[in-house]
């Protein structure tokens, strides 16, 4: 039921049957639900964020998603993973853009991205503190646009750490709302027991929960 371009970049990354647990977090995101998906590692968590998200680039090409992670090194690791997905697709920039917006980029690169219409952005809570939220008026095509917030490694919010990332989601998710927008989450870890409660105070929206590897 994918975009034919996509379905087609997914085989040619050996993906084109996916397994049941990414085929219900497509299914689950892409009809609204906020959704947590809790398998072992490398068990393809990665692709069934980006699926849903890059399907609705594809069938509306003003949509963008946000991929927040707790560290630099795996926004890094994950960007490269988007943007050979991208590649595969066929699609130039000007269709839509895959940017990582985070201490490293520079001011000028910084600009670029904000004026380009980037759709798909890798960044971590404090960027999205600082430079996104703090300046939300210079991003409102973007939050507008939002489908969805994608929050991967989510064990990593605990503690003070996980305070402060809370209050940051809620601040997005007001910013949005302010903008007539209510974006999905979708969530990833591979060592969390009690997802359904971890992402209801970490988020302050309801998710289903995939556990099923």
């Amino acid at each position: 039921e994918l975009h034919p371009a996509l379905q087609a970049a997914l085989e040619k990354m050996g993906a084109g049957k996916p397994y049941h647990h990414q085929a219900e977090v497509v299914k689950l995101a892409l009809a609204g639900h906020n959704v947590a998906l809790t398998t072992g590692t490398a068990s393809g968590k990665t692709l069934a964020f980006l699926v849903p998200a890059f399907e609705r680039m594809l069938v509306h090409p003003e949509s963008t998603a946000i991929l927040i992670y707790p560290t630099k090194a795996l926004a890094w690791d994950q960007f490269h993973t988007a943007s050979q997905l991208k590649a595969l697709l066929g699609k130039d920039d000007e269709f839509f853009q895959v940017a990582k917006y985070d201490g490293d980029t520079s001011t000028g690169e910084k600009k670029k991205i904000r004026a380009s219409g980037c759709n798909l952005l890798l960044t971590n809570p404090d960027e999205l503190h600082a430079a996104v939220l703090q300046h939300h008026g210079l991003w409102k095509r973007f939050l507008e646009n939002l489908q969805y917030i994608i929050l991967d490694e989510v064990h990593a919010y605990s503690g003070y750490f996980g305070s402060n990332v809370a209050l940051v989601i809620r601040r997005l998710r007001a910013v949005c709302e302010k903008y007539g927008n209510s974006p999905t989450f979708i969530a990833a870890s591979a060592t969390m027991d009690n997802a359904r409660d971890h992402l209801k105070a970490l988020t302050g929206a309801p998710v289903k929960v995939i556990k099923r590897d």
